[in-house]
Formats: C-alpha cells, structure tokens, sequence
C-alpha cells in the first residue's frame, strides 16, 4: 500500500492516507475536498502550500494508476500543471516523489506506445540535478536521470547517471544496480 506514494522517499505528505488524516484529523480543513476536480482545478484563486502537497499526492496516485486507465494520466498531468503554474519555484519543494511522478509518466507512455512524453522534461531534469546537488549518489535520482536521458536519446548522458549507481560506495546492490548494470552492459 505504501508503494504508490513511493513512501520509501521519506515524505509522508505524498501519501493521500495521510493527506486525509492531516486535513480531517490535525488541521481541521473539514471544508476542504480530498480529491480535486475539473471545477476546482478552473478556478484561478492560488492553491495554499498545504492544498499544493495534497495535489500533488493526487497525482502522484493518478500516475500510479495510469497504468491501467489512461485517463488516470490525463488528471495527473492536469494536477501537476495547475502545482507547477501556482508555484513555478518547484526547483525548491520537488523532491524524489515528485521526479519520480513525472518520470512515471514518461514511462507509462512509452510503454503504452502512446508516443513521446515531453510535457515536464525541463522540471524532471532541474529537479534531479538539484535533488543530486545535495546527495550525488542518491540512487534513485540517478536512476531517474539515467533513464530520463536514456529516452531522450542521450546516451553519453544516461551512461553517467548509471555508472554513478553502480561505482556508488556503501550501498547494498539493490534493483536500481542492476538495472543500471544491465544498461551498462547492452550500451557498450
């Protein structure tokens, strides 16, 4: 349950459960909807910082189930223009859940064969460059931007992202080596 809102990256707000349990329970926003629609995202009034983290949780579950309803794509993109058009200084609140939101995005339409996905290319690459500021060796980040370069076409790019992960010290090998091995090796 915990693996749609990518828990592992350590953000609680990125989690719709407890987006709920804050609004209803700590905060008291009982007149505030969980789940946005097309109404709410019309309306040109700026969302509030806690309004933009319960977005954003949205999307990030509308990308997961993606997957098996493209329309489900369709809200997260929707979801994540409205974020980024309110607060367009995302180089400061992305973090891993949001990179990897849009990556999944990107991955979703290549496996579904809809065609290119380009619609947050500049967010995805100024998020994981700066999210790798901080921890160059973050596998995670590097993976994302691996791939993200990967399918862009960049493969001198891509390489340096998944030798980072496999040169990185003091980590246990973990799925992200070996599919950064596994790169490596078919990219000779």
């Amino acid at each position: 349950m915990s693996d749609p809102a990518r828990l592992i990256y350590g953000n609680i707000s990125s989690s719709l459960f407890a987006i709920s349990f804050l609004k209803n329970t700590v905060l008291g926003y009982d007149n505030l909807f969980l789940f946005e629609s097309e109404e709410t995202l019309q309306q040109d009034a700026k969302i509030s910082t806690f309004k933009r983290e319960k977005m954003l949780a949205q999307a990030l579950a509308a990308s997961f189930m993606s997957r098996f309803d493209l329309k489900e794509m369709e809200s997260s993109k929707r979801l994540l223009k409205k974020v980024f058009k309110d607060y367009p200084n995302y180089q400061e609140y992305g973090d891993l859940s949001l990179l990897h939101n849009l990556m999944f995005l990107k991955e979703v339409a290549f496996h579904r064969e809809i065609g290119e996905f380009n619609d947050f290319d500049v967010q995805i690459e100024i998020i994981g460059k700066n999210l790798l500021q901080t921890d160059p060796d973050n596998p995670y980040a590097n993976y994302y931007l691996g791939s993200f370069y990967n399918k862009s076409g960049s493969i001198e790019q891509a390489k340096k992202y998944f030798e980072r992960i496999v040169n990185a010290k003091n980590f246990s090998p973990n799925w992200y080596t070996k599919e950064a091995e596994l790169w490596l090796k078919s990219n000779k």
